[in-house]
């Protein structure tokens, strides 16, 4: 399954969309094409391309964030920009860890021992910089809390919140704001892809691909899987959904069960009160 979709049909289209592929796999014909405006194949694996990004980083709510911080008073005062709130730039960072909020000790033929900054305590940036807080919050304070509570704390902007409420009715509330990307579920990662593109609302005629994304999930959070799937299709997308997971299937339109033995691992759907098999 995984195979057919993300190493033909996959590259079929964004090559008939005009988008670059590395292999194109071999079929006859796929028609319909021109329904689509684009396309987009969401995994599990890590958000972002670097250890210091983060769901704030990655949804665009933390450049936002500090655009506003930028804005207040103090931060006029002082004459500091948007840079200076960035944990990556020299002008606000911590000068000992560089912005880490921790130091590696090599360890040389063992993994290296991560411990905290011991100027900057794990905040990250500079006293200069800490000193500037909306409502009470400092920069590192927010990348600390939970993207629920923020999302409490900027309930009265716009824009921050929509992403931020997005992120929490993908079922993402609990998880750091400024959490590394590298210790995200495969889960959680696919969510915050989601989750964004839901906020971009450049859904209509566009094809989702989702790779197992039932994969180690709980229950009640294959639940917040098919909201994002019901709210894109709402939205004009069509998803197509590589999965073993019931719940999933039995809320599709359209069932292709595939290999010798077709349905073998979870085609068993529910359809008006009866267990029956879908083979197309």
């Amino acid at each position: 399954k995984s195979s057919l979709i993300s190493k033909t049909l996959y590259p079929a289209i964004r090559n008939r969309l005009g988008k670059s592929v590395d292999i194109l796999g071999e079929y006859d014909t796929i028609i319909g094409t021109e329904y689509i405006s684009d396309i987009y194949y969401v995994s599990q694996k890590a958000i972002g391309k670097n250890s210091r990004s983060t769901p704030g980083t990655y949804t665009g709510a933390f450049d936002l964030i500090r655009e506003l911080f930028a804005d207040l008073s103090d931060a006029k005062k002082s004459k500091f920009t948007k840079e200076h709130f960035s944990s990556n730039s020299a002008k606000g960072q911590c000068e000992e860890c560089k912005g880490a909020g921790e130091s590696a000790i090599p360890m040389h033929f063992m993994p290296d021992i991560y411990i905290t900054c011991n100027k900057c305590n794990g905040k990250r940036y500079k006293d200069s910089i800490l000193n500037i807080k909306y409502k009470g919050y400092s920069i590192s304070d927010l990348l600390d809390l939970e993207i629920g509570e923020v999302r409490e704390i900027f309930k009265n902007e716009e824009e921050i919140f929509k992403i931020l409420d997005m992120l929490c009715k993908v079922g993402l509330s609990y998880v750091k704001f400024g959490q590394s990307a590298a210790s995200l579920s495969g889960g959680e990662a696919q969510r915050i892809k989601l989750g964004k593109e839901l906020c971009n609302g450049k859904t209509k005629d566009t094809l989702y691909i989702l790779d197992e994304p039932a994969t180690g999930l709980h229950d009640n959070d294959i639940d917040k899987i098919n909201y994002i799937i019901h709210e894109l299709t709402q939205t004009g997308a069509t998803v197509i959904a590589i999965e073993h997971n019931p719940m999933i299937i039995r809320q599709a339109d359209y069932i292709i069960e595939m290999g010798p033995e077709g349905g073998e691992e979870g085609g068993y759907v529910l359809r008006q009160g009866w267990l029956r098999k879908n083979i197309v």
